[in-house]
C-alpha cells in the first residue's frame, strides 16, 4: 500500500512538470534579447534584454538549474577586441541576471558556431563550416557556472561543406539531431549523433534526410519528446525526427530568433528522488493525522 502511494504520487509529479514545460524552449532574438516561447498556449515573452553589442547565439538551456548558455560576438570590434571576438556568456533566469564565463582564448575558436544545445553540464556546439563537434565543459565547484575546458570531436559520415548552421537539439539521454542550411551545391542535411555512445575522438553521425533546403533552428521542447522549427519569417513547425518532414504549427508567429534552446526538465533521476521525497513527505503527513485521530478516539 505504501509503495503503490508513493508510486502514484511520483507519477503524479513526473507527469504534472512534464506537462507543465513540454512545449517551452527559449530563443535569443536579432537585437540580443531572450524570449520564452510556449508552442502549446502559442505565447512568446520577451524575459530579459543582454543589452550586448554584436550578435548572441549558439544558445542551450540547463533546465535543472534554470542557466540558459549562449555566445556573443563582438561584430563592431574596438582597436583591442578584434570583431571576431567570441565570449560564452549565461543568464540566470531565476536572478535574471547574466554574466561572461569565457574569453576567446580560453574557447579557442575562430568564428562563431551559430548552433548549441545544453547537454550533462556543457554546451555542445558543431564548428562552422567543419565537422568538429565541441563540447565546452562546464564547472559547478563555486555554485555558479564556470570554464572547465574544451573537448573536440570529429564528426564522421559527412560532407564539411554542409556545416553551415543552422542549429543542434539533445535529447534528455544524449541523441544529438543537427539540422543545417547547407553550401552550395548541398542544400543542407538532418543528421544525428549519439552522444552516449561516442568513443575515442570520433563522433559518427547517422542521416536522416539530406538537401532538405529550408534552413531551421532547431530545439526540444520540456520532455524531449516533440523537435521543434523555426524560421527567420517568424514561423513554427514540428519536426519528424525519423525523416525530417517538417509540419507547420498553426496559430504560432513570434519574432526571428538567431538560435533556440529547450526548456528541459530535470533528468529522469532527478525527477525520482523528487519524487521519493514528496511522497514520503504525504506519508509522513498521513501517518500524523491517522495517530492524531486514534488519540482522539481513546
Amino acid at each position: 500500500m505504501k509503495f503503490a502511494s508513493i508510486a502514484f504520487g511520483l507519477l503524479l509529479l513526473v507527469v504534472g512538470t512534464r506537462q507543465a514545460t513540454a512545449g517551452v524552449l527559449y530563443g535569443v532574438d536579432f537585437t540580443d534579447g531572450i524570449w520564452k516561447i510556449d508552442t502549446d498556449a502559442k505565447t512568446s515573452t520577451l524575459v530579459f534584454d543582454t543589452n550586448l553589442s554584436g550578435q548572441n547565439n549558439s544558445a542551450g538551456f540547463d533546465g535543472q538549474r534554470g542557466h540558459l548558455f549562449f555566445m556573443n560576438r563582438n561584430t563592431a570590434g574596438t582597436p583591442t577586441v578584434p570583431a571576431t571576438d567570441l565570449t560564452l556568456q549565461y543568464w540566470n533566469s531565476a536572478t535574471n541576471t547574466f554574466s561572461q564565463i569565457a574569453n576567446n582564448t580560453q574557447l579557442g575558436f575562430n568564428d562563431n558556431p551559430a548552433n548549441g544545445a545544453y547537454y550533462q553540464n556543457a554546451l555542445w556546439v558543431i564548428r562552422q563550416g567543419t565537422n568538429t563537434l565541441s563540447r565546452i565543459a562546464l564547472n559547478y565547484s563555486s555554485g555558479n557556472p564556470s570554464f572547465g575546458g574544451v573537448t573536440n570531436y570529429s564528426v564522421t559520415n559527412r560532407v564539411a561543406n554542409q556545416s553551415i548552421w543552422g542549429d543542434i537539439a539533445i535529447t534528455h539521454d544524449g541523441m544529438l539531431y543537427a539540422w543545417t542550411s547547407g553550401q552550395s551545391p548541398a542544400l543542407g542535411d538532418f543528421f544525428r549523433i549519439n552522444l552516449a555512445a561516442i568513443t575515442g575522438t570520433t563522433a559518427p553521425a547517422v542521416a536522416i534526410a539530406t538537401d532538405t533546403g529550408v534552413g531551421l533552428q532547431i530545439s526540444f521542447g520540456g520532455d524531449s519528446s516533440t523537435l521543434y522549427g523555426h524560421n527567420t519569417a517568424g514561423s513554427w513547425f514540428t519536426i519528424d525526427k525519423l525523416t525530417g518532414a517538417v509540419s507547420p504549427i498553426s496559430g504560432l508567429s513570434t519574432v526571428p530568433f538567431r538560435d533556440l534552446a529547450g526548456a528541459n526538465v530535470p533528468e529522469p533521476g532527478t525527477m525520482v528522488v523528487a519524487g521519493m521525497v514528496t511522497g514520503g513527505a504525504w506519508l509522513r503527513r498521513l501517518r500524523r493525522r491517522k495517530l492524531a485521530v486514534a488519540a482522539e478516539s481513546v
